[in-house]
């Protein structure tokens, strides 16, 4: 979608912009299929701003399975990017809110886990990824993505013997005579 706004662009484009990356969003979440959008628009349409901010505190993190009390610091996080000082829930409130989006009323979007008490996950993955979306064209950034660091590789110089030897080939020479 943001590679067709910018071929869709009046000018030519060498470079891909913010604004190509917000118009390609938008194209892609009215494009969504219905099956994400409905249990979405049924948790946050025709209720208080409060339920739109906690769902996307739900998908903030990489976490696929979540506790409650990561939702809820992620709901204080979200809170302070996006509207500082406006919603001032305590947890015991966030955890009604969170089992009502359990409910048909409410698009079934959180499932809670059998084993362990307080842990929720999305009913469809896909759905997490479009609560994602909504969040960020609303300019929302949240939590997840997180760089993955550089791996590093221990070897040892004698892989059949597994003795530590001199990290310098056989037929090498280096003088140690300093300059």
């Amino acid at each position: 979608k943001m590679l067709w706004a910018a071929f869709d662009d009046e000018k030519k484009v060498e470079l891909l912009t913010f604004e190509h990356f917000q118009v390609g969003l938008q194209k892609a979440i009215s494009s969504i299929s219905a099956e994400l959008k409905r249990p979405y628009e049924k948790a946050v349409l025709q209720r208080e701003d409060l339920f739109e901010v906690i769902v996307w505190a739900t998908a903030d993190g990489h976490d696929l399975q979540r506790e409650i009390k990561d939702m809820y610091r992620s709901f204080k996080g979200v809170c302070s990017r996006y509207k500082p000082d406006i919603y001032d829930v305590e947890q015991s409130s966030f955890n009604g809110y969170l089992r009502k989006l359990k409910s048909a009323a409410y698009g079934e979007i959180l499932c809670s886990l059998d084993k362990r008490k307080g842990w929720y996950f999305y009913k469809e993955k896909m759905l997490r990824g479009y609560v994602r979306m909504q969040a960020k064209a609303n300019g929302v950034e949240l939590g997840g993505e997180v760089e993955i660091p550089r791996p590093q590789m221990h070897i040892q110089n004698n892989a059949r013997t597994g003795v530590k030897g001199p990290s310098i080939p056989r037929g090498v020479r280096i003088s140690r005579d300093k300059p």
